[in-house]
Protein backbone atom coordinates (compact mmCIF):
# COMPACT_ATOMS: atom_id res chain seq x y z
CA UNK A 1 0.00 0.00 0.00
CA UNK A 2 1.31 3.44 -0.88
CA UNK A 3 1.66 6.39 1.45
CA UNK A 4 -1.48 8.43 0.93
CA UNK A 5 -0.22 11.81 2.12
CA UNK A 6 3.57 12.05 1.64
CA UNK A 7 4.20 15.05 3.87
CA UNK A 8 7.08 14.22 6.19
CA UNK A 9 7.42 16.44 9.25
CA UNK A 10 10.69 16.75 11.16
CA UNK A 11 10.90 18.14 14.65
CA UNK A 12 13.54 20.73 13.65
CA UNK A 13 10.87 22.61 11.68
CA UNK A 14 8.63 23.00 14.71
CA UNK A 15 11.51 23.96 16.98
CA UNK A 16 11.84 27.14 14.90
CA UNK A 17 8.22 28.17 15.47
CA UNK A 18 7.57 30.26 18.58
CA UNK A 19 4.70 29.07 20.76
CA UNK A 20 3.43 30.55 24.01
CA UNK A 21 3.23 28.44 27.14
CA UNK A 22 -0.09 26.65 27.59
CA UNK A 23 -1.74 25.05 30.59
CA UNK A 24 -2.71 21.50 29.67
CA UNK A 25 -4.66 18.81 31.50
CA UNK A 26 -3.57 15.30 30.50
CA UNK A 27 -6.12 12.61 31.38
CA UNK A 28 -4.54 9.16 31.46
CA UNK A 29 -1.21 10.79 32.25
CA UNK A 30 0.42 7.73 33.82
CA UNK A 31 -0.22 5.32 30.93
CA UNK A 32 2.13 4.33 28.12
CA UNK A 33 0.97 7.11 25.79
CA UNK A 34 -0.08 9.72 28.33
CA UNK A 35 3.23 9.67 30.17
CA UNK A 36 5.14 10.26 26.95
CA UNK A 37 2.82 13.13 26.01
CA UNK A 38 3.44 14.68 29.44
CA UNK A 39 7.19 14.33 28.91
CA UNK A 40 7.00 15.99 25.49
CA UNK A 41 4.85 18.85 26.78
CA UNK A 42 7.12 19.44 29.76
CA UNK A 43 10.25 19.47 27.62
CA UNK A 44 8.64 22.19 25.50
CA UNK A 45 7.92 24.33 28.54
CA UNK A 46 4.18 23.83 28.89
CA UNK A 47 2.45 23.66 32.27
CA UNK A 48 0.82 20.27 32.77
CA UNK A 49 -1.74 18.89 35.19
CA UNK A 50 -1.61 15.12 35.39
CA UNK A 51 -4.72 13.05 36.03
CA UNK A 52 -5.51 9.34 36.12
CA UNK A 53 -8.10 7.00 37.57
CA UNK A 54 -5.77 5.76 40.31
CA UNK A 55 -4.00 9.06 41.02
CA UNK A 56 -0.71 9.17 42.90
CA UNK A 57 2.05 11.53 43.89
CA UNK A 58 1.69 14.62 41.72
CA UNK A 59 -1.24 13.02 39.86
CA UNK A 60 -4.86 14.01 40.36
CA UNK A 61 -7.22 11.10 41.01
CA UNK A 62 -10.01 11.51 38.49
CA UNK A 63 -12.96 9.57 37.17
CA UNK A 64 -12.91 11.01 33.65
CA UNK A 65 -16.42 9.74 32.93
CA UNK A 66 -17.82 11.89 35.74
CA UNK A 67 -18.84 15.23 34.22
CA UNK A 68 -18.64 17.14 37.48
CA UNK A 69 -15.16 15.83 38.37
CA UNK A 70 -13.83 16.36 34.86
CA UNK A 71 -15.24 19.89 34.62
CA UNK A 72 -13.64 20.86 37.92
CA UNK A 73 -10.30 19.45 36.77
CA UNK A 74 -10.47 21.13 33.35
CA UNK A 75 -11.32 24.66 34.51
CA UNK A 76 -8.44 27.05 33.88
CA UNK A 77 -6.73 24.87 31.27
CA UNK A 78 -6.19 25.84 27.64
CA UNK A 79 -6.20 22.25 26.37
CA UNK A 80 -7.38 18.87 27.62
CA UNK A 81 -5.63 15.78 26.24
CA UNK A 82 -7.33 12.40 26.63
CA UNK A 83 -5.04 9.36 26.49
CA UNK A 84 -7.55 6.84 27.83
CA UNK A 85 -8.12 3.40 26.31
CA UNK A 86 -11.32 1.34 26.44
CA UNK A 87 -11.32 -1.52 28.97
CA UNK A 88 -9.02 -4.41 28.04
CA UNK A 89 -10.18 -6.90 30.67
CA UNK A 90 -12.81 -8.58 28.53
CA UNK A 91 -15.65 -6.44 29.85
CA UNK A 92 -17.90 -4.23 27.74
CA UNK A 93 -15.96 -1.53 25.88
CA UNK A 94 -18.84 0.47 24.42
CA UNK A 95 -20.74 1.78 27.46
CA UNK A 96 -17.70 3.15 29.38
CA UNK A 97 -16.27 4.70 26.22
CA UNK A 98 -19.55 6.41 25.37
CA UNK A 99 -19.81 7.64 28.96
CA UNK A 100 -16.29 9.04 28.66
CA UNK A 101 -17.21 10.70 25.37
CA UNK A 102 -20.25 12.35 26.92
CA UNK A 103 -18.15 13.61 29.83
CA UNK A 104 -15.37 15.03 27.67
CA UNK A 105 -17.85 16.94 25.51
CA UNK A 106 -19.93 18.23 28.43
CA UNK A 107 -16.90 19.18 30.52
CA UNK A 108 -15.23 20.96 27.61
CA UNK A 109 -18.34 23.13 27.28
CA UNK A 110 -18.73 23.80 30.96
CA UNK A 111 -15.04 24.49 31.60
CA UNK A 112 -14.71 26.61 28.43
CA UNK A 113 -11.74 24.57 27.22
CA UNK A 114 -10.16 25.99 24.05
CA UNK A 115 -9.04 22.66 22.60
CA UNK A 116 -9.71 18.97 23.06
CA UNK A 117 -7.14 16.41 21.89
CA UNK A 118 -8.08 12.72 21.87
CA UNK A 119 -5.73 9.76 21.43
CA UNK A 120 -7.70 7.36 19.27
CA UNK A 121 -7.25 4.00 17.62
CA UNK A 122 -6.20 2.73 14.21
CA UNK A 123 -9.01 0.23 13.64
CA UNK A 124 -11.43 2.81 12.23
CA UNK A 125 -9.01 4.00 9.54
CA UNK A 126 -10.24 3.46 5.99
CA UNK A 127 -8.75 1.03 3.49
CA UNK A 128 -8.61 1.86 -0.24
CA UNK A 129 -11.91 0.05 -0.86
CA UNK A 130 -13.65 2.20 1.75
CA UNK A 131 -13.90 -0.51 4.40
CA UNK A 132 -12.43 -0.08 7.86
CA UNK A 133 -9.20 -1.66 8.99
CA UNK A 134 -10.99 -3.37 11.89
CA UNK A 135 -13.28 -5.15 9.39
CA UNK A 136 -10.37 -6.72 7.50
CA UNK A 137 -9.99 -10.49 7.82
CA UNK A 138 -6.44 -10.01 9.08
CA UNK A 139 -7.40 -7.65 11.91
CA UNK A 140 -6.60 -9.28 15.30
CA UNK A 141 -9.93 -10.36 16.84
CA UNK A 142 -8.71 -9.57 20.36
CA UNK A 143 -8.60 -5.87 19.44
CA UNK A 144 -11.95 -5.72 17.61
CA UNK A 145 -14.07 -4.59 20.57
CA UNK A 146 -11.58 -1.85 21.43
CA UNK A 147 -11.50 -0.69 17.81
CA UNK A 148 -15.30 -0.48 17.65
CA UNK A 149 -15.37 1.54 20.88
CA UNK A 150 -12.81 3.97 19.46
CA UNK A 151 -14.85 4.24 16.25
CA UNK A 152 -18.01 5.06 18.20
CA UNK A 153 -16.14 7.70 20.21
CA UNK A 154 -14.95 9.33 16.99
CA UNK A 155 -18.49 9.35 15.60
CA UNK A 156 -19.77 10.84 18.85
CA UNK A 157 -17.29 13.69 18.53
CA UNK A 158 -18.28 14.24 14.91
CA UNK A 159 -22.01 14.41 15.66
CA UNK A 160 -22.17 15.91 19.17
CA UNK A 161 -19.04 18.04 19.59
CA UNK A 162 -19.85 20.46 16.80
CA UNK A 163 -19.10 23.52 18.94
CA UNK A 164 -15.82 22.21 20.36
CA UNK A 165 -12.38 22.60 18.80
CA UNK A 166 -11.42 18.91 18.90
CA UNK A 167 -8.84 16.74 17.17
CA UNK A 168 -8.82 12.94 17.24
CA UNK A 169 -5.47 11.34 16.42
CA UNK A 170 -5.12 7.73 15.25
CA UNK A 171 -1.75 6.03 15.60
CA UNK A 172 -0.44 3.49 13.11
CA UNK A 173 -1.57 -0.13 13.38
CA UNK A 174 1.58 -1.06 15.32
CA UNK A 175 2.10 1.28 18.23
CA UNK A 176 4.66 0.77 20.99
CA UNK A 177 7.56 2.45 22.80
CA UNK A 178 10.60 2.80 20.59
CA UNK A 179 12.91 5.37 19.03
CA UNK A 180 12.30 9.12 19.07
CA UNK A 181 13.09 10.13 15.48
CA UNK A 182 10.85 13.16 14.93
CA UNK A 183 10.11 11.91 11.40
CA UNK A 184 6.65 10.77 10.38
CA UNK A 185 3.87 11.12 7.83
CA UNK A 186 0.63 12.82 8.84
CA UNK A 187 -2.62 11.85 7.15
CA UNK A 188 -6.36 11.85 7.72
CA UNK A 189 -8.99 9.11 7.69
CA UNK A 190 -7.07 6.71 5.42
CA UNK A 191 -4.87 3.86 6.61
CA UNK A 192 -1.25 4.50 5.67
CA UNK A 193 1.97 2.55 5.45
CA UNK A 194 5.51 3.79 4.98
CA UNK A 195 7.83 3.07 2.06
CA UNK A 196 8.64 -0.33 3.54
CA UNK A 197 4.96 -1.26 3.66
CA UNK A 198 4.83 -0.97 7.45
CA UNK A 199 2.23 0.74 9.60
CA UNK A 200 4.19 1.62 12.74
CA UNK A 201 4.71 4.64 14.96
CA UNK A 202 6.66 4.76 18.18
CA UNK A 203 4.95 6.24 21.22
CA UNK A 204 7.73 8.83 21.32
CA UNK A 205 7.08 10.01 17.75
CA UNK A 206 3.31 9.92 18.30
CA UNK A 207 3.77 12.28 21.25
CA UNK A 208 5.83 14.63 19.09
CA UNK A 209 3.14 14.67 16.41
CA UNK A 210 0.34 15.28 18.92
CA UNK A 211 2.15 18.15 20.62
CA UNK A 212 3.09 19.63 17.24
CA UNK A 213 -0.58 19.66 16.32
CA UNK A 214 -1.48 21.07 19.71
CA UNK A 215 0.98 23.93 19.24
CA UNK A 216 0.43 24.49 15.50
CA UNK A 217 -3.16 23.56 14.76
CA UNK A 218 -3.75 22.35 11.21
CA UNK A 219 -7.31 20.99 11.50
CA UNK A 220 -10.39 21.39 13.67
CA UNK A 221 -13.15 18.85 14.31
CA UNK A 222 -11.30 16.24 12.29
CA UNK A 223 -9.30 13.05 12.66
CA UNK A 224 -5.58 12.95 11.91
CA UNK A 225 -3.43 9.85 11.61
CA UNK A 226 0.31 9.29 11.70
CA UNK A 227 2.83 6.68 10.57
CA UNK A 228 6.59 6.57 11.03
CA UNK A 229 8.83 6.75 7.97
Amino acid sequence: MKILKPNVYHQDFFNQQEVGTMKILVVGATGMVGSQIVKELSERGHETTLASRSGGEGVLKLDASDVQQLTAAAIGHDVVVFAVSPPRDGSDTIEPTMKLGHAMIAASHQANVQRLMVVGGAGSLLLPDGSRLCDAATFPPEYKAEAIAHLMLLEKLRTEATEINWTYISPAAAFSPGERTGKFVVGGDSFMTNAAGESYISVEDFAIMLVNELEHQSVSKQRLSVVGV
